[in-house]
């Protein structure tokens, strides 16, 4: 008698540990699915930030006229230099461009063939191609070859 109830003892002290087992184990399962739906939604987060900032930066165009020009591609910089209200649109689009290429390294979103088409034709006109020259020196490494690998295409 004993011995049965010895091993009863050893299984409810099994069985208590395998219980709790169990609840580490669906606990740790919980955790990670909440963390995967917790990234999701940081990342459509970040999107419709990204957008929104976009979205401002760009209606500038519509907003005032004298920042039109840089969008010609029949500029002549030598007649009308670059000036301050278009090198300043430009900084805003390059601070806007180095935010989406951190983000996209770093898995937020992927839009890579988008952005880089849209790099190629920017970073091709003559204002921002001008501006972009007199700010490579101070872009960090990663991103500058970002952007001139874009305009080489």
């Amino acid at each position: 008698m004993e011995l049965l109830l010895h091993i009863a003892h050893a299984l409810a002290s099994r069985s208590l540990d395998c219980l709790e087992a169990v609840g580490i184990v669906s606990s740790l399962g919980f955790t990670a699915a909440s963390f995967r739906r917790d990234a999701r939604s940081r990342r459509i987060a970040n999107l419709l930030v990204f957008t929104q900032q976009h979205r401002e930066i760009w209606s500038q165009l519509f907003t005032r006229p004298e920042l039109t020009r840089v969008l010609h591609s029949d500029v002549d910089l030598s007649l009308q230099p670059v000036t301050d209200a278009e090198a300043l649109f430009v900084t805003f689009v390059i601070f806007h461009l180095n935010a989406v290429f951190r983000a996209q390294r770093d898995g937020e979103f992927s839009t890579r063939q988008a952005v880089t088409a849209d790099v190629h034709w920017f970073f091709n006109l003559p204002i921002p191609k001008t501006v972009w020259a007199r700010s490579i020196d101070f872009a960090e490494p990663d991103f500058a070859r970002f952007v001139e690998s874009c305009r080489r295409q």
